[in-house]
């Protein structure tokens, strides 16, 4: 079997089976980010363009620097990282006031996820929610702001797409 391996660059595209690729770098680590330059970041987030709709993935992430955040805000959709998007709806009190305290800085938080990906105005798709808060899909969804949806298994996004 040969396999097509390929290095892939920030911000440069590449075509897999028709459809175009563009890696978009990310911050991710905070005690690494401010010694690298953008193209050299660790972490990347993906657009994905089939010519009718442009998705952007962004996973691990704190921040995005600006050119990625110009790529992503062309985009007609985000899948965005909610790993720590309910984190001050955790029934656990000490659970609820360690991840306060300890608030990983590699990620976004809570509110600060809403506030971007609000400012984005378009449909968002959360991915990597974390099932800490103890609550039902139907639940987590009712919280989300319009256009906002938390994904799940075998999820058919095409409804949100303009």
């Amino acid at each position: 079997m040969d396999l097509d391996i390929r290095v892939l660059n920030a911000y440069e595209s590449v075509q897999i089976e028709g459809v175009t690729v563009i890696p978009i770098p990310v911050y991710h680590m905070r005690s690494r980010d401010e010694e690298k330059s953008t193209n050299d970041l660790d972490t990347l987030g993906f657009i994905i363009d089939d010519k009718q709709t442009k998705i952007a993935y962004l996973a691990d992430y704190y921040r995005l620097p600006e050119k990625t955040q110009e790529l992503v805000s062309q985009c007609d959709l985000v899948v965005a990282d909610g790993t720590y998007l309910l984190e001050d709806q955790y029934p656990n009190e000490a659970l609820r006031n360690a991840f306060k305290e300890y608030s990983d800085p590699d990620h976004m938080h809570g509110n600060d996820i809403l506030a971007f990906t609000k400012s984005l105005e378009m449909p968002i798709v959360f991915h990597s929610i974390t099932h800490l808060p103890e609550m039902s899909h139907d639940s987590m969804q009712q919280m989300m702001p319009n256009n906002h949806v938390i994904g799940y298994d075998g999820m058919d996004i095409t409804s949100l797409l303009k």
